[in-house]
Order: C-alpha cells, then sequence, then structure tokens
C-alpha cells in the first residue's frame, strides 16, 4: 500500500475438473444416477459448493484430489437425492484440482 492505494493483490485460484466415475456405466446403456453434479465458484478462493442431483436416494462419494493425484479429502454422503457440500481449502497453493462425484 502506497499512500493508501494498493499496489499488488494477491489472490488464489483453484480450478475443479469434475470427474464422473458413472459414465461408464452409461455408455453400457445401464441407469445413470447422477442426474447433475456442479461445483461453483470455479475457479475459486479455496471455498466452493458442489451440489449434487440423483435419480435415487443413494449414498455418493465426493473425492478432491490435486492433479497428481494425491487424494485431498474424501466425504461420503448419505443417502438423499439432493446434496449441498460446502468445500473450504484456504491454505491450498493455486492451481487445477480434481472432484469425483459417484455413487456407491
Amino acid at each position: 500500500v502506497d499512500n493508501g492505494v494498493c499496489k499488488d493483490t494477491r489472490t488464489k485460484k483453484l480450478e475443479l475438473i469434475p470427474v464422473r466415475r458413472d459414465a461408464e456405466a452409461q455408455k453400457q446403456g445401464s441407469k445413470s444416477y447422477i442426474l447433475s453434479a456442479k461445483n461453483y465458484p470455479n475457479p475459486s478462493d479455496g471455498r466452493f459448493l458442489v451440489e449434487i442431483l440423483l435419480a435415487d436416494k443413494i449414498p455418493v462419494n465426493v473425492e478432491f484430489f490435486s492433479l497428481k493425484g494425491d487424494l485431498i479429502e474424501s466425504q461420503v454422503l448419505s443417502e438423499a437425492d439432493h446434496h449441498h457440500v460446502l468445500m473450504q481449502y484456504p491454505n491450498l497453493p493455486d492451481g487445477l484440482y480434481l472432484l469425483r462425484v459417484s455413487v456407491r
């Protein structure tokens, strides 16, 4: 800050790439249980919401990975057909990350 004017800023940028595990089932003509899986904002500052809409009330897995494939967090959500999950990672470095949503 110079004379009350900010000269430089630093923001965190996490960009998520969704990965759906039931895609193979869709190719084989099986029922797709995941109707919608969205995360926003994307990119984010380390805090984002995952919204999942399912065809039935079934358990769902949400896994968050680094681009190198390291598992950062895994959650099993209870049986429901709609989920909102707030995820917070304030200490992660900027970069691309993978978010995998799958049914059990």
